[in-house]
């Protein structure tokens, strides 16, 4: 899976295109959400930025080496089976600033300041985390009241969505739970990895393991994920007059070649189309909800599956990893 930084535009009286720089600990929080559930989506809430001195390290950036912070004004999706693109943008109705920790919505004090860099990341439970940062220093862009700020991050995957774009890579969730009862209350939906199988069609397991029942993730590193998987490792035995259980027993799906009905060859007494051969590694993911009333995370009865074209055979391991990319 790739995640790309399309654009950052910065809007004042001109337009600036720049491209930011994506940390890993934004990597591990993507890595993270596919399988382990939490109750934060990995949004990009907050526009932190800079004025007249330059940022001493663009790749490792904290909140407090910022002067002021800008919440998201609007954000939206948009997709296809092996994509989703995030569209933000920040504008600066009201700001924090983070040396007096105050909320203002006079803006007089920081306009035609030069802004050095730019920040982006999220603030959960009081905690603020810097996820991708811009060098602007060498450029001539000052804060005006009418400055914007757009950003555009691609997600992209080599596998398959069974909905209209990859939701666990979608950094925010349109599907919603009402629970009824003294008071209604209206809770995020989330999505995390819950079996990986094999199928012979996209979007439909064959066999099918469980997590944490029948597989288990292996953590590579924090920021890939794998599973062992076995596909065909020789061929087929079935209990036959000749042949039956005991020592013999059925193995694993393998198809060394395969027939399938054409002008001089189809269905009969003595022809037919048999099985297929594993085409797809299938990765289920199941809907939950965090229950802040009761704290506690609530597992809906509603899927959704990436498919994976996959034509390895025997005992592998099936590797997912997030990368950032440059371009």
């Amino acid at each position: 899976m790739i995640v790309q930084n399309k654009y950052i535009k910065i809007k004042t009286d001109k337009e600036y295109t720049l491209h930011n720089y994506i940390y890993d600990a934004y990597l591990e929080l993507i890595t993270q959400k596919q399988y382990i559930k939490s109750d934060n989506s990995f949004k990009l809430n907050y526009c932190y930025i800079k004025f007249d001195d330059n940022l001493v390290d663009i790749e490792n950036a904290s909140p407090s080496d910022f002067d002021i912070r800008i919440a998201i004004s609007n954000i939206n999706l948009i997709g296809n089976v092996s994509k989703v693109e995030c569209n933000y943008t920040y504008t600066p109705i009201y700001v924090y600033d983070i040396a007096t920790t105050e909320t203002t919505y006079d803006l007089s004090e920081y306009l035609d300041r030069k802004i050095t860099a730019i920040g982006f990341g999220t603030l959960v439970d009081y905690n603020a985390t810097i996820l991708a940062c811009v060098d602007t220093s060498n450029y001539s862009i000052y804060f005006k009241e009418n400055i914007s700020i757009e950003r555009k991050d691609i997600f992209s995957s080599d596998a398959l969505s069974s909905e209209s774009y990859p939701i666990n890579l979608a950094p925010i969730t349109n599907k919603y739970q009402i629970v009824e009862g003294g008071v209604t209350r209206k809770f995020p939906c989330y999505t995390a990895l819950y079996s990986i199988g094999l199928g012979t069609r996209k979007g439909v397991m064959d066999i099918e393991y469980v997590i944490g029942t029948d597989i288990d993730v292996i953590e590579e590193s924090s920021t890939s994920f794998g599973f062992n998987l076995r596909k065909g490792l020789e061929p087929n035995k079935y209990p036959t007059p000749t042949t039956y259980a005991g020592n013999l027993y059925p193995l694993p799906l393998e198809v060394s070649r395969e027939i399938l009905p054409n002008i001089n060859l189809y269905p009969g007494n003595g022809k037919y189309p048999l099985l297929s051969d594993y085409k797809y590694i299938v990765y289920k993911y199941r809907y939950y909800y965090f229950d802040e009333f009761n704290y506690d995370y609530i597992d809906l009865d509603e899927y959704f599956t990436m498919s994976l074209p996959n034509d390895t055979k025997g005992l592998f391991e099936i590797v997912t990893k997030i990368e950032r990319s440059d371009v």
